[in-house]
């Protein structure tokens, strides 16, 4: 088998609503659909940008597209997997999750093998998924936690840092008051606070049974300052920037959670890698998507069948999005996505 075509594609999905995350608002999101091509298989993943978290701008990631075709066309897509692994070619994490999912994808699709399969592991017959409520307005959150508990889904994020603490104190009551103990509550303040209120603002929680918050600071380098001062899990984002990176905070106990976005971590095999390094560290594990388009989502939902985690995956975001060219193969019902036949 040779890779005798490759081709790169930009799309662009449109928000229903925007997206508001970290003093970030989203109308739409960018990224490239990178497609191998063997005789009449074909193998497709992802480039996903999405710069509030680091990743290159779509022009920036444009510039090593000429570099990551020759790095493909007429070779093995097998000897491919293996030098990504060693690190012959070095391409932004963005791409180089892209190129693994588009050989993988065209491997699996040639020899009719599922990506468990090919990696040589064991899927769980199915990933349970969290939902987000992102509105400042009580009211409204509370209205959209019942919305995602008709849907099964009883473990919710909601966004935090978006406006005054006080505001975010009446939702995560209002949600808590509503529904008592049939949710399990997250928080994601994305980096928005300074240390100083931190420290003030996550003991003011805890009465609420928080889960764990992702990101109360944007440098967490202040975890362990912050355990100090609350009883909460302290889970680690956007500072998770790359692989390399995210070793260092395991093998330095820094957060208390991993989330791991697959597409910007640079693919499938480096996720599982720090997945399992986080287990032997007693350091918990979730998988999220990027904000990825429908071919993206599928790193992401293969990556936690793989991990063997019971813990809620942040895959559920295909719904924010009004269409994506690519089919959904894996859309969340009663709170789970079906992954015992595993596609890529």
């Amino acid at each position: 088998m040779i890779i005798e075509q490759v081709l790169f594609e930009p799309f662009t999905l449109k928000f229903k609503e925007p997206f508001v995350f970290g003093g970030n608002s989203l109308t739409h999101k960018e990224g490239f659909h990178l497609t191998v091509r063997f005789g009449r298989f074909t193998g497709k993943g992802e480039i996903s940008i999405l710069t509030p978290f680091g990743t290159p701008s779509a022009e920036e990631a444009e510039k090593f597209f000429l570099e990551a075709e020759s790095f493909l066309m007429h070779r093995n897509p097998v000897d491919i997997l293996s030098d990504l692994i060693t690190g012959t070619h070095q391409f932004p994490a963005v791409v180089e999750s892209a190129v693994e999912q588009a050989v993988i994808s065209l491997i699996c699709n040639t020899a009719q093998v599922s990506p468990a399969e090919l990696l040589n592991r064991k899927p769980a017959e199915r990933v349970k998924v969290n939902g987000v409520v992102s509105s400042s307005d009580p009211l409204h959150c509370v209205a959209a936690a019942r919305r995602l508990l008709q849907n099964g889904i009883t473990t919710i994020k909601v966004k935090t840092g978006q406006g005054d603490i006080q505001s975010d104190i009446a939702k995560i009551s209002a949600l808590r008051e509503h529904f008592e103990d049939q949710i399990t509550l997250r928080l994601d303040a994305n980096g928005s606070w300074s240390f100083e209120e931190a420290k003030i603002y996550l003991p003011l929680f805890e009465k609420y049974q928080i889960e764990y918050i992702e990101q109360p600071v944007r440098d967490c380098s202040f975890f362990s300052r912050l355990r100090e001062h609350t009883s909460i899990k302290l889970a680690a984002d956007e500072c998770v920037e790359d692989y390399q990176t995210a070793v260092s905070l395991i093998q330095n106990r820094v957060p208390d959670v991993m989330i791991i976005k697959p597409l910007l971590i640079g693919g499938i095999r480096k996720s599982l890698a720090i997945a399992k390094l986080a287990k032997d560290a007693g350091i918990e594990t979730v998988i999220t998507t990027s904000l990825d388009g429908a071919a993206g989502r599928r790193t992401a939902v293969v990556t936690a069948a793989l991990i063997e985690s019971d813990m809620s995956h942040g895959l559920s975001t295909g719904f924010l999005f009004e269409q994506d060219p690519e089919p959904d193969y894996y859309i969340p019902g009663n709170g789970y996505i079906d992954t015992h036949d595993l596609r890529i």
